[in-house]
């Protein structure tokens, strides 16, 4: 394989590893979110509140799961196409389908962020980036830090 080739499989592991660790950064956060609404239970929801975000974990109940899926099955895609000696050009393929899903992703954690700046006060914006902080620190401390 040629300093490019290797170079681009570099990236494409990266970028798998990538987008592993945010797919169960996603995946965490809603699934606080599909606990019966635990994570909120401090924000003092109004009933309107409620009903808007069990309106959106419906709408959205799948899709977390397809996405697990689709990483899963690109991974061992780009796996079989290292271990059988694939052609460059297929491993940049596979690499182009690895970022649109990463895209993919990224765009479907944008949606529930809007979503919940629109429903949510301000204080309750506040108290929901303090609450989701000190989750995240809890979950990344034998990791280190995230990177970016």
């Amino acid at each position: 394989m040629n300093k490019l080739g290797k170079f681009l499989f570099a990236i494409t592991l990266v970028s798998l590893f990538h987008l592993e660790a945010q797919s169960k950064h996603h995946e965490d956060d809603m699934m606080d979110m599909d606990r019966k609404g635990r994570f909120f239970e401090e924000l003092d929801l109004t009933d309107e509140q409620k009903a808007k975000l069990k309106e959106f974990r419906q709408s959205n109940k799948g899709d977390f799961k397809e996405a697990w899926k689709g990483r899963k099955e690109l991974h061992e895609k780009m796996k079989d196409a290292f271990i059988k000696g694939a052609s460059d050009s297929e491993i940049k393929s596979i690499h182009e389908e690895i970022s649109a899903h990463h895209k993919k992703h990224a765009d479907k954690r944008i949606e529930k962020m809007i979503f919940l700046k629109n429903t949510l006060t301000e204080e309750q914006r506040k108290k929901f980036m303090e609450k989701r902080g000190r989750k995240g620190r809890r979950g990344r401390g034998h990791r280190g830090p995230r990177g970016h």
